[in-house]
């Protein structure tokens, strides 16, 4: 029996939060500069990544249906979500430092996503044969071009505050993960508060905006979802 995607996804960011763990924040090449470079850099790929699943998960609701995906974010990569992930996953990779954790989180990225790619094309295809073997003859499965990067992020869905609803895991917990990292950088150094008391409150602040900001959004979709299980389960049983 298989997880529902949304639960996968959350057991993905799970395991990736443990990767995280696996060694301390490191400092890119003994240089303030670099580092400070890298976890801007690391920022923007982070914040990309979730942008991209924002508006790959908001096309693809408004185009259910009994057909193939295959317009808007599906018509530049064949899995923009899971490639918005890969980017998020980059970008804090980059903030983190650490090489062994990159590696880690690399391998986990390829062995938990190839399988869900491989378990998705097939059902695809066993769907729609031949409108899946000409999409896949003409479209890639994860990685765009930089040019089909911009064109995938011009086709928005209608609904973006529904998309940001239903993306709110990585619209607002992956970015908190990457201030959690920030905040350990600092306190396994012994500056935290010392040496950088207003970016210390700082930091706390905007943890706490994204976790309230994370909660206030999901509320919805959570109450529409309980209400959902509540009408099929007092349905009768035929």
């Amino acid at each position: 029996m298989h997880l529902k995607r949304h639960h996968e996804n959350g057991l993905f960011l799970l395991l990736i939060a443990v990767v995280m763990t696996a060694e301390e924040p490191q400092s890119s090449f003994g240089s303030a500069n670099v580092d400070a470079l890298l976890d801007g850099i690391g920022t923007i790929i982070l914040l990309l990544g979730a942008v991209v699943r924002v508006c790959a998960r908001g096309w693809k609701h408004e185009q259910r249906g009994r057909q193939l995906v295959t317009s808007g974010p599906y018509s530049w990569i064949r899995h923009p979500l899971y490639f918005g992930t890969l980017l998020a996953i980059v970008g804090l990779c980059m903030i983190h430092g650490s090489i062994f954790v990159f590696g880690l989180s690399m391998l986990a990225f390829a062995v938990w996503y190839v399988r869900l790619i491989w378990r998705e094309e097939t059902r695809l295809r066993g769907q729609w044969p031949k409108a899946h073997e000409a999409y896949c003859a003409t479209v890639p499965w994860l990685v765009p071009s930089p040019l089909d990067l911009v064109a995938l992020l011009s086709t928005w869905p209608k609904d973006i505050r529904g998309a940001i609803c239903r993306e709110a895991d990585s619209l607002f917990l992956l970015p908190m993960a990457a201030v959690v990292i920030r905040v350990w950088e600092l306190t396994e150094s012994g500056t935290l508060w010392a040496a950088h008391p207003t970016q210390a409150i700082a930091l706390f602040v905007v943890i706490g905006f994204l976790v309230g900001a994370w909660a206030l959004v999901r509320q919805p979709h959570i109450k529409r979802r309980a209400v959902k299980r509540r009408n099929s389960s007092s349905q009768p049983s035929s």
